[in-house]
């Protein structure tokens, strides 16, 4: 049973940091690394709806790469491929188009509104991410898995403790039997 614990305390550990350091990654990114969750099916098959995209900043961009970028309004961020790239006076206008879309946006995409393009995207993670932003998934997947190891801690360093205490009690009883045999 010790062992389950150990395993289990372990795994949770783990789970806990990497959870962690994705809701860091989707709120604030990190070296230029962000992620995002896929709020529709524009880029499927591609990229499912539910994904977790990853993105890195990168000083340009190509036709046929994914971008996520931010909305024309700046409130929200996309995810659409680069059909497209004009240069228009001294910048870059890239035209995009989701995957699953008939027709390009509307708007063109200037190069202070990307964030980056995509690594890689993990099925489903997004709605973990999503789920863990939420009050109870919060608690659900990192608040129940870390009392879980403060409590398991906390039994552990009262094992200690006692330890300690009977090693004195037995130090205490020797120092007792000692100095009755010198005693005698």
């Amino acid at each position: 049973m010790k062992t389950f614990w150990k395993i289990f305390e372990n795994i949770a550990l783990i789970l806990i940091m990497l959870f962690s350091l994705l809701l860091i990654l989707t709120k604030v990114g990190f070296l230029g690394f962000h992620a995002f969750s896929v709020q529709s099916g524009s880029m499927e098959p591609h990229i499912k709806t539910g994904s977790l995209i990853f993105t890195a900043q990168t000083p340009y961009y190509k036709e046929g790469e994914v971008i996520t970028f931010k909305s024309s309004d700046g409130k929200s961020t996309v995810t659409h491929r680069v059909v497209s790239i004009e240069f228009d006076k001294g910048t870059y206008l890239y035209t995009v188009k989701g995957d699953a879309n008939e027709t390009a946006d509307l708007d063109s995409v200037t190069t202070d509104r990307i964030i980056g393009r995509e690594l890689f995207a993990l099925p489903f993670l997004g709605y973990v991410v999503g789920f863990g932003r939420t009050g109870i998934g919060l608690l659900l997947l990192i608040l129940v898995p870390a009392i879980i190891i403060i409590y398991q801690e906390i039994l552990n360093i009262a094992k200690e403790i006692k330890l300690i205490k009977n090693k004195k009690s037995v130090q205490r009883w020797r120092l007792e039997v000692d100095s009755v045999h010198k005693i005698t």
